[in-house]
């Protein structure tokens, strides 16, 4: 069991105590504190409970106005009674307990030695009660159920193996070196509730603790998405790099950006126009043609004019040729007959024409 002194999360005081010498049948009274400190933070659930009880023959002592008993309070006092029956030296130990009932919070204990004597008898000497020496660390002091820590200490009886409690539940062994000291990895159980537990190596003297803090399981974190990996720009060949950049500020031209530079853009342009033209002398070729019925064609020639031929003169040369015959072109295909040509009146002839008038002859 634990022995605490004044100090820590359980104390009482004074300790120890003695009455001294009482007249047997005699009543002598003395009043005790208790202090609790809780762990920080408290867990959710806990009822911690204060108790008393004697240790071995208590026959002359008694407890009396107990106002400890019951739930856990920071402060509280009791009172012991000494009553020596007869004469003699008589000893005893109250325990100081708090325990949790639903096993959240660690179990402590305290206790007081209690020494008394009836006259006729020697006086009896208070037997100290051992108090544990040296110190135990826990690193790091907070970690998550299931996780490590390294628990180290000194002064502890020299190469010997004691036990390791959490919250009063032996989880582990620690084995002393030579020189008294330990130094083991501590794993916290994994059923272990976040909050706040003591964690002690018990020896003969009693108990080294440390304080150790449970923390609360980390959530899952999402998987974070896969991101899109840029895709390299090509780099620029030789013969961009001695063209000016494109107007879009990207600094390297593509097919596209050469192609609406001047003069690239006008081959597109042509293109496109000669595409249209095809499309358009295709679409006139194929357009119905007219629908022609039948055709009567007539060539004529006007008549030639009827010429009198004047007496010949002396002078005349050889006679004029004949007008040609008048020439009729006639259609293949059948025709009403053409109506006769109304005979033209002669013309008069010009004066041109008439020949000069010759002198008559005479007889």
């Amino acid at each position: 069991m634990a022995a605490f002194a004044a100090a820590g999360p359980l104390g009482v005081a004074p300790t120890p105590y003695s009455f001294n010498s009482v007249t047997a049948g005699q009543t002598a009274r003395q009043t005790f504190t208790v202090s609790y400190t809780p762990p920080t933070p408290v867990s959710g659930g806990a009822h911690p409970a204060t108790s008393l009880a004697f240790v071995a023959d208590h026959t002359a002592y008694a407890i009396d106005n107990d106002h400890c008993t019951g739930a856990a309070k920071p402060s509280c006092s009791f009172d012991v009674t000494f009553t020596p029956p007869r004469e003699g030296t008589f000893t005893a130990t109250v325990m100081v307990n708090v325990t949790d009932d639903t096993g959240t919070e660690p179990a402590l204990h305290a206790s007081v030695t209690l020494t008394g004597s009836a006259p006729g008898g020697p006086v009896a000497t208070p037997t100290p009660v051992p108090t544990p020496q040296g110190s135990l660390v826990l690193d790091p002091a907070a970690a998550p159920a299931g996780g490590s820590v390294k628990l180290t200490g000194t002064g502890f009886p020299t190469s010997q193996s004691f036990p390791v409690n959490l919250d009063g539940t032996v989880v582990s062994q620690a084995p002393t070196d030579s020189t008294g000291a330990i130094a083991i990895v501590l794993t916290i159980p994994a059923l272990t509730p976040p909050g706040g537990h003591v964690v002690c190596v018990s020896e003969p003297a009693g108990n080294l603790c440390a304080n150790l803090t449970v923390q609360p399981a980390p959530s899952p974190s999402p998987s974070p998405s896969p991101s899109a990996l840029p895709s390299p720009s090509p780099s620029p060949s030789p013969s961009d790099a001695a063209l000016p950049a494109s107007s879009g500020g990207t600094g390297s031209l593509t097919l596209l950006g050469t192609l609406t530079r001047p003069p690239f853009v006008f081959f597109p342009i042509l293109l496109l126009l000669a595409l249209v033209g095809a499309v358009a002398y295709l679409v006139w070729s194929r357009r119905p043609g007219l629908e022609i019925g039948e055709v009567t064609v007539q060539h004529s020639a006007p008549m030639p004019l009827d010429y009198e031929t004047p007496p010949a003169s002396p002078t005349s040369s050889a006679p004029k040729p004949a007008p040609p015959a008048p020439i009729h072109y006639e259609s293949a295909e059948p025709h009403p007959p053409r109506p006769a040509a109304r005979e033209q009146p002669p013309v008069p002839p010009s004066g041109a024409d008439v020949p000069p008038e010759l002198p008559e002859a005479s007889d």
